[in-house]
């Protein structure tokens, strides 16, 4: 159908306003639709997340460690999926690396040690992993993996005690604290 045919089609027959001022009218429309604004930014779960705070509960040889913040999103895949119980083998310990979204680090003194972190590249694969038991947008809850209660402690001295200077890692973000119970 020609232009003009459908442009008396839309408008109705019979219509005062013919084809020479119904042109505008699309042009205008067609800019406008062009104009429109950018797309809206990506929803806040794909930006960095913020950790507010870090507390402890427990003691030294068995801490449960609290994160504290928002956009932390849903829980990051077991990376590797297995059980970890050396720096490149898996076993039958409790608890999971991360890969490099959740992780704490100790360190303080030459026992320092890091927990639920896994990166192929280097490589690297902690044995002490983390038993993670609560995950929301704003908390996380977790306590490391018997390999830390059963081996780290007694064998290599692991312990998390106060004073000590950690790290913990939660999808990019970094917070930086001394250990208080």
């Amino acid at each position: 159908m020609p232009a003009q045919g459908l442009s008396r089609r839309l408008l109705g027959r019979g219509s005062l306003v013919g084809r020479r001022t119904f042109a505008p009218f699309l042009a205008a429309a067609a800019a406008a639709f062009m104009a429109s604004p950018k797309p809206p930014p990506k929803p806040a779960q794909l930006a960095k997340p913020v950790i507010y705070g870090v507390t402890f509960s427990g003691n030294a040889k068995n801490p449960t460690i609290y994160i504290h913040g928002k956009g932390f999103g849903g829980l990051p895949p077991h990376d590797p999926a297995c059980h970890p119980s050396t720096d490149d083998q898996c076993g039958n310990w409790t608890g999971y690396d991360f890969g490099t979204q959740l992780a704490f680090r100790n360190l303080s003194k030459a026992t320092g040690f890091s927990a639920g972190y896994f990166n192929p590249e280097l490589p690297e694969m902690d044995a002490v992993s983390l038993m993670v038991t609560k995950y929301t947008n704003t908390l996380i809850v977790f306590h490391f993996g018997d390999w830390y209660t059963k081996v780290g402690v007694p064998e290599l001295g692991f312990l998390t005690e106060r004073g000590d200077r950690f790290e913990v890692i939660v999808k990019g973000a970094t917070f930086y604290g001394v250990v208080e119970y």
